[in-house]
């Protein structure tokens, strides 16, 4: 396949989670450590495989350009949950 050079997403400080993007990014997530640059080369076989997806056609190897700007480990974004559950609700006004 002929590389075109298509951008298809230019999201900026984006939270995802590493279990819910294509396996050659998620194992690509795993490498820098916080503030860390990675060029990740993702074939197709790790990408979408023989499925288009939304702009990126079947069987496409994918480049990545990524700034890791923080993670949190499954324990710190269950405790944020939790934290974020117990948090008391603002009263409010009665006004008759």
């Amino acid at each position: 396949m002929k590389a075109t050079g298509a951008v298809f997403d230019q999201a900026m400080q984006t939270p995802m989670p590493v279990d819910g993007v294509i396996p050659g990014f998620s194992e690509g997530l795993q490498l820098p450590g916080r503030g860390g640059i990675v060029r990740l080369c993702v074939p197709a076989a790790l990408g979408y495989g023989a499925q288009a997806s939304g702009p990126i056609p079947a069987n496409a190897d994918l480049v990545f350009q990524v700034e890791l700007l923080d993670f949190k480990t499954a324990a710190e974004i269950d405790a944020l949950r939790k934290a974020g559950d117990a948090a008391p609700t603002p009263p409010t006004s009665s006004k008759p």
